[in-house]
């Protein structure tokens, strides 16, 4: 089977934001992390997510039952 190129398949249908990157902001007022996570407890999916500093917690919210963890991390993201 060939191989195959993910990365550059995505950027062909998603396109590439070249103005995005890892790199925090130089002069950012505030630095902010985000995290979502969920698992399975008796059979039923919890999730929840959080929007913190180094030390202190902005956001924390237990989600809605089967909702994924990427969910979750995308509803911290819009915190």
């Amino acid at each position: 089977a060939p191989l195959r190129d993910c990365a550059g398949i995505l950027e062909k249908v998603h396109g590439f934001r070249t103005d995005l990157t890892d790199r925090p902001l130089p002069d950012a007022e505030a630095t902010w992390f985000t995290d979502g996570s969920s698992f399975v407890r008796d059979g039923h999916r919890c999730a929840g997510a959080a929007v913190v500093t180094e030390t202190d917690t902005v956001w924390a919210e237990a989600l809605p039952s089967g909702t994924s963890a990427q969910r979750a991390e995308l509803i911290a993201l819009t915190k």
